[in-house]
């Protein structure tokens, strides 16, 4: 039987902006239409992959777990060509499964470079 990840939020200006199409930290993706594919697709992904190392066999994502500042952390791309990562961690539910909890949509990785 294949389970899949289970997805939260904790950026709730990134959930509100799936859910409406904007909101207010994240007003200036409103009409990008590559973004907002991008964001879905890479949230499509992250919810049905089994173990988050699973994420790193689509290289359009460019899955990495994070070091540093961001330990325990990891991140994907939401676009290709586009700075944008969506940083989260993995924490264990009580039925032994995993729960992807999105912190937030980081536009600083790289120092902002594509």
């Amino acid at each position: 039987m294949r389970v899949s990840m289970i997805v939260e939020f904790i950026d709730d200006d990134l959930q509100e902006f799936l859910i409406k199409g904007n909101s207010k930290k994240l007003k200036k993706y409103r009409h990008n239409k590559g973004f907002k594919e991008g964001l879905e697709r890479a949230l499509y992904l992250m919810d049905t992959v089994e173990a988050v190392e699973e994420l790193a066999n689509y290289s359009s994502l460019h899955y990495e777990a994070l070091r540093a500042d961001y330990s325990g952390y990891h991140s994907v791309r939401v676009l290709n060509g586009s700075p944008e990562r969506i940083v989260f961690r993995v924490e264990e539910n009580e039925e032994g499964g995993c729960i992807i909890v999105i912190t937030e949509l980081n536009t600083t990785h790289y120092n902002g470079k594509k």
